[in-house]
């Protein structure tokens, strides 16, 4: 009976053999580890990418140059008024635009410029109806350049659109009332430039017409003392919201007359940018409403006529003085009481030999 042999101790080489074909299955095995690893992450990234797609509240689509329409989102089928993502995927680009040339238009700026930003146009639903839209496009092109795909993001703006032009309507017809109000109007930019004058405006202030006004300095119309007062109501009616009372205050026409005239102040927007609204109304003795009665010398109001007269009165020869009843502590002196025919010199004087007086008979 033979005896059993004993197992043969493994040689260096096979040793190295299998520490060899070890290490390679390792590295299959940490290879597809890795390669599941990565299809993991391009799943997870692909369902992020479809999640952001699908619950966009924008109209995303993505299409070929010639118009045809690859994939979209349910907020493009409902902007462009279709039942289905299968009948928006049957349908062509081209007959979404209102005009046809209008998508010639689009695809020749998209190409020239490889994107389009904030691009306003006119769409036509399913339904025929058309909408107002604002899109975002950009190009997908290959090695060579061509471009290959667009991916355009499109909103509904035709709300918008519409209130603007209901705002626009709305400032028509207000300016065409105040166009024809008898009282002036003016309007001033924060910049505190006329921007809008109506035409009782041009004729307080003495000009051909509102286009005179339109665009001259705000300060152009008052005293220069009240410029102060006039920039700080401005102020706070344009950075506060503040309208300011009625105030008296002094206009001067182009003529350089002075108008005594009550103003209030009230901030508006004008042409979509804020504005401060006046409604200056003369309070000149005899004046109308929206009527003019400028100052000139020979209509002044009477305080301040009689102070020049008295001043024209005291140079006349026989009038009194500093030595007269009034600095001898006497009455006051009344230039009308003065000389007889003194108050005529007076205005004489001062109005260039005009006098304002009953005039001798022949």
């Amino acid at each position: 009976m033979t005896e059993p042999r004993s197992p043969r101790a493994p040689s260096a080489a096979m040793i190295r053999t299998l520490r060899r074909d070890l290490a390679l299955a390792t590295a299959r095995v940490k290879q597809f580890e890795t390669a599941q690893q990565a299809n993991e992450a391009l799943r997870e990234s692909e369902e992020r990418y479809r999640r952001l797609f699908e619950d966009d509240l924008t109209g995303d689509y993505l299409a070929t140059p010639d118009g045809r329409i690859l994939d979209c989102n349910p907020a493009f089928i409902a902007i462009l008024g279709f039942q289905s993502r299968t009948e928006a995927l049957r349908t062509n680009l081209r007959t979404l635009h209102a005009e046809e040339e209008d998508y010639a238009t689009f695809i020749a700026d998209l190409r020239a410029r490889g994107k389009l930003e904030q691009y306003e146009c006119v769409r036509q639903r399913r339904d025929g109806v058309r909408i107002h839209v604002v899109e975002n496009a950009v190009v997908v092109t290959d090695a060579r350049g061509e471009v290959q795909q667009i991916r355009g993001y499109l909103f509904d703006n035709t709300a918008a659109k519409r209130a603007e032009q209901a705002l626009r309507e709305t400032e028509a017809r207000y300016r065409g009332l105040i166009e024809f109000l008898p009282d002036a109007v003016v309007v001033s930019d924060a910049a505190e430039r006329i921007v809008f004058a109506n035409p009782a405006a041009a004729r307080l202030i003495g000009a051909a017409g509102p286009e005179a006004l339109v665009g001259r300095s705000l300060f152009d119309l008052f005293h220069p003392r009240s410029h102060a007062t006039v920039h700080a109501r401005s102020q706070a009616a344009l950075t506060e919201g503040v309208p300011g009372p009625a105030e008296r205050r002094n206009v001067v026409r182009l003529d350089e007359s002075v108008l005594h005239v009550e103003t209030a102040v009230t901030p508006i927007q004008f042409d979509g940018q804020p504005g401060v609204l006046r409604v200056p109304r003369c309070q000149c003795p005899g004046s109308s409403r929206g009527g003019v009665a400028p100052e000139r010398p020979g209509d002044l109001p009477a305080t301040r006529q009689d102070r020049e007269i008295e001043r024209g009165a005291n140079r006349a020869p026989g009038a009194s003085g500093a030595g007269g009843p009034a600095a001898s502590g006497g009455p006051a002196h009344d230039p009308r009481a003065a000389r007889p025919g003194a108050r005529r010199d007076a205005e004489r004087d001062l109005f260039g030999g005009r006098s304002k007086g009953p005039r001798r008979g022949r």
